[in-house]
């Protein structure tokens, strides 16, 4: 009788956390300020857009309700594509995204890089250079970023994650630039007072990374509360 209550919770609890899920509609619209690069990705190599790229956003619940219109947003993942047709996206905490979860540690050197940028990444009219260099830190992180080296860690000329211009010589210095401005940012900033970052994943499409202001985000009811306690990390979702 023990375990069958106990199964019963646990459905009971999966059922409820379908009604808050965090989840938003997204739809890709084009690119904003940013640059053509080459990138050398554990040997695959192509050239491919570095910097904002505009999404519109739209029926999110849970979380995801804070997510409405059209946002600029950073890519994670390198080896998918954004989609023009509007698609159901998780909002998630980034260290789940991209495909592998980057975890925590990386996760915090995103928030520390998105804290020293303070929204002048997202600016309709950012530098281009600027732009470019943010999302190739962003890149630089997710596929390189080892926080027992920390700092040191992140070269773009090397590792597993390799970045230069599209005819194959280095970026130029105004990137290369920005990019150790950014990197020394890492592991020096408090998060910026009102800034949420999360990701939108989904298991066919680009993971992005989108902010949100506090006081836009949805707290959770009680209830919603009490079940997430029930399911704990069973709730964690990877994919590939």
């Amino acid at each position: 009788m023990k375990a069958t209550h106990t199964i019963a919770a646990v459905v009971v609890a999966a059922s409820c956390g379908a009604a808050f899920a965090d989840t938003v509609q997204v739809q890709y619209l084009g690119a904003g300020q940013g640059r053509t690069i080459r990138f050398d990705l554990n040997g695959s190599r192509q050239n491919v857009f570095a910097g904002q790229l505009e999404h519109r956003f739209s029926g999110g619940t849970g979380i995801g309700a804070g997510l409405n219109g059209d946002i600029l947003t950073y890519c994670t993942d390198l080896m998918q594509h954004v989609s023009s047709s509007t698609r159901t996206f998780d909002v998630v905490d980034p260290q789940y995204a991209p495909g592998q979860p980057m975890g925590v540690d990386r996760a915090n050197a995103l928030r520390d890089i998105y804290s020293y940028a303070d929204g002048a990444q997202n600016a309709r009219g950012a530098d281009r250079d600027f732009a470019a260099a943010f999302q190739l830190a962003v890149w630089e992180i997710v596929y390189d970023f080892d926080s027992n080296s920390g700092r040191s860690s992140l070269d773009i000329e090397s590792g597993h994650f390799e970045s230069y211009r599209t005819n194959g010589w280095r970026l130029s210095s105004d990137i290369r630039n920005y990019l150790d401005d950014i990197f020394d940012a890492i592991g020096s900033m408090n998060a910026r007072n009102g800034m949420g970052l999360y990701a939108v994943v989904n298991d066919w499409k680009q993971d992005q990374l989108v902010e949100m202001q506090m006081e836009t985000i949805p707290l959770p009811s009680a209830a919603g509360l009490g079940f997430a306690g029930l399911l704990g990390v069973a709730g964690t979702r990877r994919r590939r």
